[in-house]
């Protein structure tokens, strides 16, 4: 509860000073149901990127590894690889890849 209020008063500043119209803020935590799972993992993510993100939605995005979410968001943000292509894999190359369209605008 301490660390969300903590981010709670991250996101006004950051609202404040405009910087949320073009970055992503995240909060996530490792203890999903009580004990450190891999699966129903909690992150809120605040912010447009680069204003492909859907915004004040809750996104259940079904049973994908974090490769994707990273990539997600990489993409998010602007980043792109060197042929302006998203960037559709973060971290080992045995996970499926892809992005998680239901998280963009």
């Amino acid at each position: 509860r301490l660390h969300l209020e903590v981010f709670a008063y991250l996101l006004d500043r950051l609202l404040e000073n405009g910087v949320l119209d073009n970055a992503v803020a995240v909060f996530c935590s490792d203890v999903a149901t009580g004990s450190h799972r891999y699966d129903q993992i909690p992150w809120i993510i605040a912010g447009r990127g680069d204003g492909t993100l859907r915004n004040g939605e809750y996104v259940d995005a079904g049973d994908v590894t974090h490769d994707r979410l990273l990539a997600t968001l990489l993409t998010a943000t602007g980043h792109r690889h060197d042929n302006g292509s998203p960037i559709e894999r973060f971290g080992d190359e045995s996970l499926q890849g892809g992005l998680i369209d239901a998280m963009l605008a």
